[in-house]
């Protein structure tokens, strides 16, 4: 009878998942390629599909370093199905699904109640990075699901599925492959603050993605005679290079705020009350434990693998660190704190503020971890629509990143025409306040008297102007 009872509550939880996830694609389906994705995904997926797949990997002038499966799948995809932007979302929707299923399995590891489980997810889930990337054109989301999918197997003791889904999880991109490496350390650090043991054979399940992943490297090598970094082309050259002293604090400033901001500051505080209480009531709990070394795992690898060189961090890149980090802290206050529970809804009032939070127009902005950004493509559309109606040819008009690809990589149009990137000859410029810009950039544009406003459009805290040059 508890058998057919616990039946009917996972058909009933996969079921709402199922729903959830379908009206999340169903809701940002017209959302096009848009900031690191054009060039990660939707290069390589068109570059593939144009070419039939006549090599395995990318040009030197349009790679990245990452592996290619997760562009190789859409082009695939679009070869069977069509390719169009809806068409992307369906094919990623799977791995949504696959999130929101694997994301509540882990919390249901954890926690007894349903609606405790519920609560949990919803607080995961809720975080406007990871919201705002289920609603994408991005191989983050396969990075998540198969992160997720190990974490369950292998806190399962499910040997076969840890080594399939491990795999899966170093073939998807570079970062996922340093997440791979996060749950190695996981591992590692649960050996020493929970069970007090080294076992080498808890190891064994992660070598053959590790020897997918060393295959993928010498392949590539060959092919290409450089790895990871990017250093034939100039667009990437920065990444490859190393910080000046400076150059690491500033990174590592950036990498706490992207950790703790939008309204995630209120994780901090929570985790100082936690580590007190704990220390005051001389309690343990081994769950939350578990579920910090998790977190701090992925830290420790991002850490150290992202500040010693000239890159920028994104929100996305921490997002294995701050999903674990807030089930943990939820985790906590409602199996510790069930008489003030008021701190776990205090997270979800947070939590919104990353839907509403806009810094100064000067200061730069993960636009692809905020839904503020959700209405940027209604106004790319309506200002194209303008363009085109006044027949100003987009290669007169000067923009930013990212508004710098071909429409047909960008809204996959089959028009190969595209903005200009300030090269010579534009008598318009096009600017948004998602464009991250410089001060320069901005000064000249609103206060030199050197371009005249001639189109804007707005919709909710995005807006895109166009500027003539003054005679």
């Amino acid at each position: 009878m508890a058998e057919n009872s616990s039946s009917k509550t996972m058909i009933k939880n996969g079921t709402i998942l199922l729903v959830l996830s379908l009206l999340l694609v169903v809701f940002s389906q017209d959302f096009f390629f848009f900031w690191d994705n054009i060039i990660q995904l939707a290069v390589p997926a068109n570059y593939y599909y144009d070419t039939h797949f006549s090599t395995l990997y990318l040009p030197d002038a349009i790679t990245t370093g990452h592996q290619p499966f997760t562009g190789m799948y859409l082009a695939l995809g679009w070869k069977i199905f069509g390719r169009s932007i809806e068409i992307s979302h369906w094919l990623i929707w799977p791995f949504i699904f696959g999130v929101f299923w694997q994301l509540f399995r882990l919390v249901s590891f954890f926690l007894r109640s349903q609606r405790d489980r519920w609560i949990c997810f919803a607080a995961v889930i809720l975080e406007s990075v990871i919201l705002t990337q289920l609603t994408l054109l991005t191989f983050e989301i396969f990075h998540i699901f198969f992160f997720l999918a190990t974490l369950n197997a292998l806190l399962r003791k499910e040997k076969l599925w840890t080594t399939l889904f491990f795999s899966g999880l170093i073939m998807v991109s570079l970062r996922a492959t340093m997440s791979g490496i996060g749950i190695v350390a996981f591992v590692f650090l649960r050996q020493i603050f929970i069970d007090r043991k080294f076992r080498l054979s808890q190891y064994w399940v992660f070598v053959p993605g590790f020897l997918l992943f060393a295959l993928f490297l010498f392949s590539f090598y060959e092919a290409r005679g450089w790895i990871i970094h990017n250093t034939v082309s100039k667009s990437w050259e920065k990444s490859a290079q190393y910080a000046d002293a400076f150059g690491m604090l500033k990174n590592s400033f950036f990498f706490f705020w992207r950790i703790f901001d939008l309204g995630k500051i209120i994780y901090l505080l929570l985790l100082v009350y936690i580590i007190i209480k704990s220390i005051k009531t001389k309690t343990l709990d081994r769950n939350f434990l578990l579920i910090s070394l998790i977190a701090f795992g992925q830290f420790l690898i991002f850490f150290v693998t992202t500040i010693p060189y000239q890159n920028s961090i994104g929100h996305r890149y921490v997002l294995p660190v701050t999903l674990p980090m807030t089930m943990g802290i939820v985790y906590w206050f409602l199996v510790h704190e069930k008489e003030n529970r008021y701190f776990v809804w205090s997270i979800f009032g947070y939590l919104f503020v990353g839907y509403i939070w806009v810094y100064p127009l000067r200061v730069a902005k993960s636009w692809d971890s905020m839904p503020l950004h959700w209405t940027y493509y209604d106004v790319w559309r309506d200002m194209k629509n303008y363009v085109d109606a006044q027949r100003i040819a987009p290669a007169n008009i000067k923009t930013f990143f990212p508004n710098t690809a071909t429409f047909r990589n960008t809204a996959l149009l089959n028009d190969d025409r595209e903005y200009g990137i300030g090269d010579a000859g534009e008598q318009y410029v096009l600017f948004s306040n998602v464009y991250n810009e410089s001060d320069e950039t901005i000064d000249e544009l609103f206060n030199s008297g050197k371009f005249i406003p001639i189109h804007s459009v707005e919709k909710g805290d995005v807006y895109m102007i166009l500027f003539k040059k003054r005679p």
